[in-house]
């Protein structure tokens, strides 16, 4: 387990399926994915939820103030997979993300295609995985931004 100032991080393995847990003002992010090794052509599977554990600030995750993003590059910070999850539409006054909500987030990344690189198969090696979540304290009009990192290897 690591610990940085206002964050914990808490990272579990169980044989090839991996769980990362960043916790930031009240707010939890968990992230799984299927696997860390892969043969060009399987699915990845990422799933992220963003819960409010004890957040009792007036924050929402309405259309555009909120939302969970998703970005997998190479070791060379080539962006390879990018998927933005927003919530659609609504006007103010907005909804109030409390304590008990959560927003989940499932994507998938079939290995064999390099979206963002012409659609050429990406090449074998390691591929690094961030899951950003966020939410707009709508008093100061700031975000709070927890971002998880994960690697995961291409053959």
């Amino acid at each position: 387990m690591t610990f940085h100032p206002g964050t914990k991080t808490t990272t579990v393995s169980c044989s090839d399926l991996i769980k990362r847990e960043i916790y930031k003002d009240g707010l939890k992010l968990l992230v799984t994915i299927s696997s860390t090794e892969l043969k060009c052509g399987e699915t990845l599977t990422i799933n992220a939820v963003l819960l409010n554990v004890s957040n009792t600030a007036n924050i929402t995750v309405a259309a555009l103030l909120g939302g969970i993003n998703l970005r997998i590059f190479d070791s060379q910070n080539n962006t390879v997979y990018a998927v933005k999850m927003i919530n659609p539409g609504g006007i103010a006054p907005f909804p109030i993300f409390k304590p008990g909500h959560k927003m989940v987030s499932v994507f998938k990344w079939n290995t064999s295609e390099n979206v963002l690189g012409g659609n050429a198969p990406p090449s074998p090696g390691k591929y690094y995985i961030e899951i950003e979540a966020y939410v707009t304290d709508l008093d100061t009009n700031s975000k709070i931004v927890l971002k998880a990192e994960m690697k995961v290897k291409l053959s």
